[in-house]
């Protein structure tokens, strides 16, 4: 999806862009939950892990936009 969003000559950064970020979520996904539970009891350690897997959802309207004006 990452290499179809962008013009050709910009494809390369975007595959890159998009494995870093996979790369440091794989990383830092596990981490932060254990940091938390070290904090918080379960209930309010999944309490933020799901705010914060929600968080992405709310920039999906600004992503339109973008792919809408590389479209067009």
């Amino acid at each position: 999806m990452a290499s179809d969003a962008v013009h050709p000559e910009e494809r390369g950064e975007a595959i890159a862009a998009a494995g870093t970020f996979r790369a440091a979520a794989l990383l830092l996904s596990p981490l932060g939950v254990a940091a938390m539970l070290g904090v918080l009891p379960l209930a309010g350690a999944m309490g933020v892990a799901g705010v914060l897997m929600l968080l992405p959802a709310g920039t999906v309207g600004g992503l339109r936009r973008h792919l809408g004006a590389v479209a067009s």
